[in-house]
């Protein structure tokens, strides 16, 4: 499934702010805590979405790049490229 470069650049910055947030309120939160045990699952949870919404970015990033290569390719006429197909697939 190929997705054009401007919704996955919309979907990046959409992330994005979601990362931001998530980060601010880890701030909030560990500041609650105080080094404390409360909140420590919401603090963890948080983490952990964290993590999972930058390897999101990543794999948008590597297709945004695929999708601008493959642009290339095709403006000069030559093929797309295998991998950019093969990577939109894995998503």
């Amino acid at each position: 499934m190929e997705i054009p470069v401007n919704e996955l650049a919309e979907a990046k910055r959409q992330i994005d702010s979601i990362l931001h947030k998530l980060r601010e309120t880890i701030r909030t939160l560990e500041a609650k805590a105080g080094g404390g045990e409360k909140y420590r699952s919401q603090i963890t949870l948080a983490r952990r979405r964290v993590a999972a919404l930058e390897i999101a970015v990543g794999l948008v990033e590597r297709e945004m790049a695929a999708g601008a290569s493959g642009e290339a390719a095709a403006d000069a006429g030559g093929p797309a490229g295998a991998g950019a197909g093969a990577a939109a697939k894995q998503l």
